[in-house]
C-alpha cells in the first residue's frame, strides 16, 4: 500500500499516553514504528496501559549499560524520527541527548513530548492531564452540569477525562509536529527538534475563546454563564426520559427556529429573543421539562431531518449499532490473540491507512539488531547472555501504571 509516510523510520521510547498515541498516529498513516521498551534485571518491563501499540515493533533494550546505549544509538542513525516521552533532562542523563544522536544522524527529526515543556519553573515537575489543562487556562473554562440549572462562579470547573491535553495538546499536536519537520527536512537536508508541550498547545487550541473575549462576543469570565459553556438553553445538554441525555447546538437563528418547531414552541409570540442573556436560565429550565417529555430516542426521530443541530448523546458501546457511526464504520473489530476488540477508525479517513495487530513487547528485537545493525551473531548472544536484550525466552514484566 502506497501510504504518505512510507520509509519513515520512528523510534519511539516505551512512555504512556500521548506519545504511544503519536507514534500510532505516524504508524497508522504508513510510517515504520519501532516501539523501544525497557529490560530491567534481564526481564521486558511494559506497562500495560500502553493501549496504542498497534502495528509497531518492539525492541527491549537495557538503555542505562554502555553497551544498550550503543546499540540503540546505532539503530538511531538509520532512523528519520524519534520520540522523547521523557522529562527535560533524562535523555541528556543517558547520554542520549538530541546533540549527541544528531552528531551520528544529523537529519534526525527529535520530539520531546512533555506535559510543561523543555524549559520554565515547572518543567521537571510530575504531571498528568488535568494539571496541563489547568495551567493552559483552558480547565477554566469548562463549567459542570447544567442539568438542574446549578452552574456559579464558584463552582469547580469539570475536566473532559484526559482527552484535551493527552491526546489532542499532546500526541496529535506533537504528529503535526513531526510532519512539519519532515517537510522542512526536505529543504534544509537537517533534522530538527520540536519542544511539545501540552501546555503551549492546549493554550494554542483556545485561540477562538481569546478572540471572543477581545472582542467582547458573547463571552465573560464569569463560568457556565456563556453561551459555548452551558449558560445558554440552545447550546446545552438536556436530560430526556429514559434518563439518557441528547446535545442541542443551534447558534444560528435559523436553526434555532427549526429547534423551536420541533418542540412545539414556533406558534408562541411570548418567547424572549435567542440571545437574551438575562433570559437564558428561564429558557433552559422551560427545555429541560419539555425534553423530559420523550426518550432520546424519541427526540432524535423527531430531529432526524432537520438543521435543528440536535443529536443524541451516546455511550461509547453504541456507537457500533447506531445508523450513522455504523454507515461511516467509526467503530471496528480487530482479532487479538483469541479475542475480538473494538476500535475506533483511523481518522481522518483516507485511502492511505496501514491496519496491523499489536506486537509482544520486545518481540522483533533480534530482527531489527539484525537489519539496523552490523552486529554478529556473537555479538547479539553476548548481549543477550548480559541481560542488554532479551532472549526468546525472556519474560515480560507488566505494570499496570
Amino acid at each position: 500500500m502506497n501510504t504518505p509516510l512510507k520509509g519513515i523510520v520512528v523510534i519511539e521510547l516505551g512512555g504512556l499516553a500521548p506519545v504511544p498515541f503519536c507514534g500510532m498516529i505516524l504508524k497508522d498513516f504508513g510510517a515504520r514504528v519501532i516501539r523501544v521498551d525497557r529490560m530491567v534485571g534481564g526481564v521486558v518491563s511494559f506497562s500495560e496501559t500502553d493501549q496504542l501499540d498497534r502495528g509497531k515493533e518492539s525492541i527491549a533494550i537495557d538503555v542505562k549499560s554502555s553497551v544498550g546505549k550503543e546499540l540503540l544509538i546505532s539503530i538511531i542513525e538509520k532512523a528519520d524520527v524519534l520520540l522523547d516521552p521523557f522529562r527535560p533532562g533524562v535523555l541528556e542523563k543517558l547520554g542520549l541527548g538530541p546533540q549527541i544522536l544528531q552528531q551520528r544522524n544529523p537529519r534526525l527529526v527529535v520530539a520531546r513530548l512533555t506535559g510543561f515543556g523543555q524549559s520554565g519553573p515547572y518543567s521537571k515537575m510530575a504531571g498528568h492531564d488535568i494539571n496541563y489543562i489547568a495551567l493552559s487556562g483552558s480547565l477554566s473554562l469548562f463549567s459542570g452540569s447544567n442539568n438542574n440549572n446549578n452552574n456559579t462562579a464558584d463552582s469547580p470547573p469539570s475536566f473532559p477525562v484526559n482527552l484535551l491535553g493527552d491526546f489532542a495538546g499532546g500526541g496529535q499536536a506533537c504528529a503535526m509536529g513531526i510532519l512539519l519537520a519532515l517537510i522542512e527536512r526536505n529543504s534544509t537536508g537537517k533534522g530538527t527538534v520540536i519542544d511539545c508541550s501540552m501546555v503551549d498547545n492546549v493554550a494554542y487550541l483556545s485561540s477562538f475563546v481569546y478572540n471572543l473575549k477581545n472582542k467582547g462576543m458573547f463571552w465573560t469570565s464569569t463560568r457556565g454563564k456563556n453561551m459555548l459553556d452551558g449558560g445558554c438553553h440552545y447550546y446545552q445538554v438536556y436530560r430526556t426520559k429514559d434518563n439518557k441525555f441528547i446535545s442541542v447546538g443551534c447558534l444560528e437563528p435559523q436553526f434555532y427556529k427549526q429547534l423551536l418547531k420541533g418542540l412545539d414552541l414556533d406558534t408562541k409570540i411570548d418567547l424572549p429573543d435567542q440571545h437574551d442573556e438575562s433570559e437564558w436560565p428561564s429558557m433552559i429550565k422551560l427545555f429541560q421539562e419539555i425534553f423530559l417529555n420523550k426518550t432520546r430516542d424519541e427526540w432524535e426521530s423527531v430531529f432526524i431531518n432537520s438543521d435543528a443541530c440536535v443529536a443524541p448523546v451516546l455511550e461509547l458501546e453504541e456507537l457500533n449499532t447506531h445508523p450513522h457511526c455504523k454507515s461511516r464504520n467509526l467503530i471496528i473489530s480487530d482479532a487479538q490473540g483469541n479475542q475480538s476488540i473494538t476500535r475506533p477508525f483511523i481518522a481522518p479517513n483516507t485511502s492511505f491507512v496501514a491496519l496491523s495487530p499489536i506486537s509482544k513487547p520486545g518481540s522483533n528485537t533480534l530482527s531489527i539488531i539484525q537489519e539496523f545493525t552490523n552486529y554478529t551473531q556473537s555479538q547479539i548472544r553476548d548481549l543477550e547472555i548480559n541481560g542488554i536484550i532479551p532472549t526468546p525466552t525472556t519474560t515480560t514484566l507488566v505494570s499496570k501504571l
